[in-house]
């Protein structure tokens, strides 16, 4: 069970304005990184899936570390809570929780390339 509390509906799935601070507003380096995401995002949750069918803890920590790195470009806070949530379990060999983190993993993530489709790419 996880120890995060419930995003609020408020709370925005990306803040893009500390991300184009941090790139020197450069939007088209924004929308590269939303590319990226786009990208790396659907192969790093089948990375965390694939560790968590073979029992690999190490592919799914490294997996759940990378995709928390990419939220965090968005300042994505629940995908980054999520994903270290993930990480954690697979460093401490508890699969059977991350599994079951999995789908909150995979929501939050494609939250986050759904709004960079919408904010970012449109």
């Amino acid at each position: 069970m996880s120890n995060l509390p419930p995003m609020q509906e408020s709370e925005p799935v990306i803040d893009l304005q500390p991300a184009l601070a941090r790139l020197g507003n450069d939007a088209g380096l924004l929308r590269d990184l939303a590319y990226f995401y786009l990208e790396d995002g659907v192969t790093l949750l089948n990375e965390v899936a694939r560790g968590l069918e073979e029992q690999d803890a190490e592919l799914v920590t490294r997996s759940a570390h990378s995709l928390k790195g990419l939220s965090a470009n968005f300042d994505a806070h629940q995908a980054v809570a999520v994903s270290l949530e993930v990480e954690q379990l697979g460093k401490r060999e508890d699969l059977s929780a991350a599994a079951a983190a999995y789908s909150r993993l995979r929501e939050s993530v494609e939250q986050v390339m759904q709004a960079l489709q919408e904010d970012v790419l449109k």
